[in-house]
């Protein structure tokens, strides 16, 4: 729980039962109707968040609400004994003889065994049950509270299917077997929204990744240069911090004591590291490649910059822009609509037209199946989420999902800094030797960048490539001096120097070997 100001807490909930964007839909409407702001439903990961006024709204009350409309809130390390990909495993397993079946049945043979309709009730009833516990939960909560969703649908074919077959099978009377049809409603269902999960799948992992790159520890100064290792989320204003080569920085602060190098190219997208000294900036998520220092919390960790990039990631996914506020309202009216279409399909061929009572029942089961899957109320929501997942993971923060929607207008993009718009990844364009030089400057800069651990030196070594070039000439107390450069004796006695060449800046990042 983190306090956002004076009376606004923040709350994150695991919650099992969600299955599809119409659940994340349900919940988020529940949290909103009850006064809960900033609500983002993680399907993958099964968690959901939201901001609420602490003294005036509750924990509980939100958690009894979740679990009234037909889901269970658990604890952080619970873990699902009955997963969806397990129930699309099992359902499928049962489902593929019975569609097989049907399938050679049209062409005249079929599967030997298979004709028996008991058989066909055994392979179906563990389908149905699994449909029960995984969409008859849903439909009866969002019934029970007056609503109506995609799992209504789902529930109402499914068993409107296999109850007429039991009927047929009570009668004996082949005519009425269409338990097949009942496992192919639930099973493709399944296999839909494993789907689903998959390609929703990228968002929570562009978040993951982004979190990844969170220290999780920090090293508290305790005076007397004695530190600890706390939690970064721990760490406070005013907190000293250490942090040496190599480590990511965890949290925003100035530098008290000593130099460095930072890659800041996830908050600038600049590949090249700034060099840092006593005074400057640093900020949470950066990357110390050289160097140590000791920093000056500015803020509580909670308040970093990095973490509240993190929230508007997170926020932006939550935000719904104008095309899916239309798909939501017309979604609210289609299940309904169906059911209503349904139920007059049945009484128009059994009545009017009179096709008979089997064929009427099986054409309004074909109007609750051919609709399941809602392509406005889950196909919106979906795009759109996984749209934005595949943004963060390229490296593009959006503050609001409308920002996607206005996106199509552009016709021109203006941008206010140069350099920025780059893979990230430093490469060497040439190496310039005096004449007659190039071996032995390739065998120094080889052994020397091979001491370091700077993005630069990366860059030169895969451009030198075949590491057998410094067999020949051999250096010690090669050493690195963070924001300058690195130093080397040759075993005669000669001192090398690498580092940044300012004598031409303009046309890149230039290095200078001297000897």
């Amino acid at each position: 729980m983190e306090e956002a100001n004076t009376n606004t807490k923040e709350q994150e909930l695991r919650v099992e039962g969600m299955t599809c964007t119409a659940c994340v839909a349900s919940i988020r409407k529940y949290l909103e109707s009850e006064g809960a702001q900033q609500v983002f439903v993680d399907l993958n990961n099964n968690k959901v968040t939201f901001q609420y006024i602490e003294g005036q709204q509750d924990v509980e009350t939100f958690t009894r609400g979740i679990e009234r409309i037909g889901y269970k809130v658990v604890s952080e390390d619970h873990k699902s004994r009955f997963p969806i990909k397990l129930k699309v495993w099992i359902t499928a397993f049962l489902t593929a003889p019975l569609l097989v079946d049907h399938i050679l049945h049209l062409f005249g043979y079929g599967i030997p065994g298979l004709h028996n309709p008991w058989v066909h009730f055994g392979f179906t009833l563990p389908v149905y049950l699994i449909g029960i516990q995984h969409f008859g939960k849903s439909a009866w909560a969002a019934l029970r509270n007056g609503d109506t969703n995609m799992d209504v649908l789902i529930f109402m074919g499914s068993s409107a299917a296999f109850f007429y077959s039991c009927a047929g099978l009570y009668l004996q009377d082949p005519r009425y077997n269409f338990f097949e049809t009942a496992a192919m409603i639930i099973t493709l269902v399944l296999v839909g929204n494993l789907l689903e999960s998959r390609a929703l799948s990228t968002t929570s992992g562009a978040l993951d990744e982004l979190e990844k790159l969170k220290s999780e520890t920090a090293r508290l100064s305790l005076g007397n240069q004695q530190y600890m290792d706390i939690p970064a989320d721990e760490v406070r204003k005013g907190d000293h911090i250490l942090i040496r080569t190599g480590e990511a920085i965890p949290a925003d602060g100035k530098i008290l004591e000593g130099i460095a190098e930072t890659n800041e190219s996830i908050l600038t997208g600049e590949a090249i590291p700034l060099s840092k000294k006593v005074g400057d900036d640093v900020w949470s998520g950066t990357l110390v490649t050289s160097g140590n220092i000791v920093i000056q919390a500015s803020v509580d960790a909670v308040d970093t910059l990095f973490n509240r990039i993190i929230k508007m990631v997170k926020t932006a996914q939550s935000d719904r822009p104008p095309i899916q506020r239309l798909a939501d309202k017309i979604s609210s009216w289609f299940v309904p609509t169906v059911i209503f279409i349904s139920i007059g399909t049945y009484f128009l061929g059994y009545y009017v037209l009179d096709v008979g009572m089997g064929q009427s029942l099986m054409n309004a089961i074909a109007v609750l199946v051919i609709s399941c899957p809602c392509a406005m109320g889950l196909a919106t929501p979906t795009a759109i989420t996984v749209g934005m997942g595949r943004m963060t993971k390229t490296g593009l923060l959006v503050k609001g999902a409308t920002t996607i929607e206005r996106i199509a207008g552009l016709k021109h993009l203006l941008f206010d800094k140069t350099g920025t718009l780059t893979t990230g990844e430093l490469k060497v364009r040439q190496i310039r030797p005096k004449m007659g030089k190039d071996a032995e400057v390739r065998q120094v800069l080889y052994q020397m960048e091979s001491y370091s651990t700077h993005p630069l030196a990366k860059a030169i070594l895969k451009y030198l490539g075949n590491p057998r070039i410094a067999s020949e000439m051999k250096l010690k107390d090669i050493r690195e001096i963070p924001g300058i450069g690195l130093e080397a004796t040759g075993i005669d006695g000669k001192k090398y120097k690498l580092g940044r060449d300012d004598a031409d800046e303009k046309e890149g990042y230039h290095l200078g070997l001297w000897a």
